[in-house]
């Protein structure tokens, strides 16, 4: 059979035939079936080195040291369980390592009444004549042998005047012993003696008869009443086996063997069998099998009378040392440290999400109260003026056709003003529910700002303002947007300059018409007033939203910029602010595509 590279060699240790192998065999023996089978022999397993290492076992470790000191090691440390034999210290002086306790017990529970109650006979009682040779036929025929013949068996060996039942020899292994054959003859009471000894002055023939089954030629035996030959009985050795036990033999030249050794008794002889292993190969293989898990591991052998540790192993004596410890975790930015950063990142990313869209929440809502109240204010204002002065016309006592015509003036004025208020509250609504409609066409930017002209410039120059309009593109020149929307857009730009700008130094108001990058025109709607502040100039085009001192200077809603952004980015255009030039004043530039 093919064998791993790390056994070595099967030996057996016999105290009187010394170290032998079942794999090294004698020159003789070796010619002999060479020059008796030729060919067909083979003596793959008969090498060289086994041969040498069977000598270095022989010359360096004494037989009967060795065998000694292995007897005294089963005896110190029997096997536990049903593999315990009886081993023999001395000739003729056996020392039996008893089972434990419960493989008796779990025996006798596995026997019929009749059986178990055999463990529990006195000692006192004598067994009938055979019975030590109807012992060892049984064992020679195993659990073949039906319980009930042997039973009946055992009744007729013990009609002879014998009562009672008998100890059985296996009842550690759970064997019930069966009695010798009917026809046996009985042996002369003056040399029977308990369990087949031989009472002083017994003949040597007889004790041989006794002693020796008898197998030559077929006997008459009856059972149940019917006579039958038997066939011829031959007596087998006992044989017992041990576990398998791992050990170093340690010789005096400082050279160790590790060897898997067992006991082995036979009839009246224990000899040792065993295995020698390559501890070097047997290393390699096994560190090689826990490589991945332990790169730097090591075994190390564990020699008698040493402490066991925790990470010895069970199948052979050697420990495992898994070598250094690995070095611990950087300081830096271990992959924990990553993963608890994230998490409190993340953390602190929601709250800080929960915090901006409360505070969000809650501008909002600010800021539609501020634009109720200031639609109410804007609404109460051109409504008071209307019916003031509508008391007064309609009442008689202005009669100057002058002052009649200026409060006709200021109804009007008032009346767009409301207008224009409810027109953006109306247009809002309109851009939430995306209903606003568009007809983009080709306009000319000279219409555009004629429109603005002619609609500003009398309500410019009434709040005492001059309006400039002025072009720098061709007069042709076309943008392809809504008429409609664009001039809303510019009219809520000049509509916020003339508020914003009361009481500035220059009331000038410029509307610029400026060729672009090539695909757009530039409106401009510059002022010279105080501008919008820094920190409001990313919230102007919010809806709502107006600046801190809109309630002082003009009135609104805080719609005007708000949509005229959105209606920008309707027409595909762009509405930004910058400081006015020579950085006094605010310029809102519109941005339109070019048809």
């Amino acid at each position: 059979a093919d064998l791993p590279d790390w056994m070595l060699l099967h030996f057996q240790l016999d105290p009187e035939k010394g170290w032998a192998s079942p794999q090294v065999l004698s020159d003789g023996l070796a010619r002999k079936l060479e020059r008796q089978l030729g060919n067909e022999v083979l003596l793959a397993n008969d090498t060289s080195p086994r041969h040498r290492l069977l000598k270095e076992l022989s010359d360096k470790f004494d037989v009967k040291q060795t065998h000694k000191l292995w007897i005294e090691q089963e005896i110190a440390d029997p096997s536990d369980g049903i593999f315990s034999v009886p081993v023999y210290a001395e000739a003729g002086n056996t020392m039996t390592v008893a089972p434990p306790a419960r493989v008796i017990e779990n025996t006798m529970k596995a026997l019929p009444p009749t059986d178990a109650a055999a463990l529990q006979q006195p000692a006192g009682v004598q067994p009938p004549p055979g019975y030590q040779d109807a012992d060892r036929n049984f064992r020679t025929r195993g659990a073949d042998a039906d319980l009930n013949d042997r039973k009946k068996a055992f009744e007729r060996a013990t009609k002879d005047g014998q009562s009672g039942q008998y100890p059985m020899t296996n009842s550690a292994r759970g064997v019930t012993p069966t009695p010798a054959p009917a026809s046996a003859p009985p042996p002369s009471p003056a040399i029977a003696t308990p369990f087949g000894g031989a009472a002083p002055g017994a003949k040597p023939k007889a004790l041989k008869e006794q002693a020796e089954p008898r197998a030559a030629g077929r006997q008459m035996v009856e059972l149940d009443g019917v006579k039958a030959k038997a066939a011829p009985v031959e007596r087998a050795p006992a044989v017992q086996v041990g576990p398998i036990r791992p050990q170093w033999l340690a010789a005096e030249d400082g050279s160790t063997y590790l060897v898997l050794v067992r006991a082995a008794r036979l009839e009246t002889k224990t000899v040792f069998q065993g295995v020698v292993l390559d501890w070097a190969k047997l290393k390699d293989e096994l560190l090689e099998d826990v490589k991945l898990s332990f790169p730097e591991a090591q075994l190390q052998p564990v020699y008698d009378g040493e402490e066991s540790t925790e990470r010895r192993m069970a199948a052979i004596p050697a420990r495992l040392d898994p070598g250094p410890s690995p070095p611990p975790p950087p300081v830096g930015w271990t992959p924990l440290r990553w993963g608890l950063s994230l998490g409190w990142g993340t953390a602190l990313f929601a709250l800080a999400a929960i915090w901006f869209g409360g505070r969000a929440l809650i501008d909002l809502s600010e800021r539609r109260i501020r634009f109720v109240s200031a639609v109410t204010h804007e609404l109460r204002t051109p409504l008071t003026s209307l019916r003031l002065y509508l008391d007064l016309l309609t009442s008689g006592m202005i009669e100057d056709e002058e002052k009649q015509k200026e409060y006709l003036r200021t109804l009007h004025g008032e009346s767009d003003r409301l207008n224009r208020l409810i027109e953006n509250v109306l247009d809002f609504a309109r851009l939430e529910k995306r209903t606003v409609q568009t007809h983009i066409a080709p306009t000319t930017v000279d219409s555009l700002l004629e429109t603005a002209r002619t609609t500003w410039a009398d309500r410019c120059a009434t709040d005492g303002k001059e309006l400039v309009v002025i072009g720098t593109v061709p007069v042709d020149q076309t943008v392809n947007t809504d008429a409609r929307v664009a001039g809303q857009i510019l009219c809520n730009l000049i509509d916020n300059a003339r508020k914003y700008t009361v009481g500035a130094a220059d009331p000038r108001i410029w509307v610029w018409a400026k060729p672009g990058d090539g695909k757009r025109i530039i409106l401009e709607v510059e002022d010279r007033g105080p501008g919008v502040p820094l920190a409001e100039r990313a919230t102007i085009f919010r809806p709502f939203r107006r600046g801190s001192s809109a309630d002082t200077t003009a009135g609104g809603a805080g719609l005007g910029l708000a949509l005229a952004k959105q209606w920008a980015e309707m027409l595909g255009g762009r509405l930004s602010y910058r400081v006015a030039d020579g950085g006094v004043g605010a310029c809102f530039r519109l941005e339109l595509p070019i048809a």
